[in-house]
C-alpha cells in the first residue's frame, strides 16, 4: 500500500480502533521519521510500520 498507506489513513484507522500500518518502504528515511511523529502527535494508539527488510539503510529504520 505504499503511497497510500500515510500518516493520514493510519491516524484514521487507529482512531477507528484498528492497528494502522505505515508504509515506509517508499519514503525516505527522513519523510519516514516526519511521517512517526505526525502519527505520534495525532494518536495515541498503537501502529505498525512496514519496513523492506532488503532496504540498504534498513539498520538505521529499525
Amino acid at each position: 500500500m505504499g503511497w497510500v498507506a500515510g500518516p493520514s489513513l493510519v491516524i484514521a484507522t487507529c482512531q477507528a480502533g484498528a492497528l494502522g500500518i505505515l508504509a515506509a518502504a517508499t519514503l525516505t528515511f527522513d519523510e519516514m521519521v516526519k511521517a512517526i511523529e505526525e502519527i505520534r502527535k495525532n494518536t495515541d494508539n498503537p501502529f505498525g510500520v512496514n519496513l523492506r527488510t532488503d532496504a540498504f539503510d534498513i539498520e538505521s529504520r529499525v
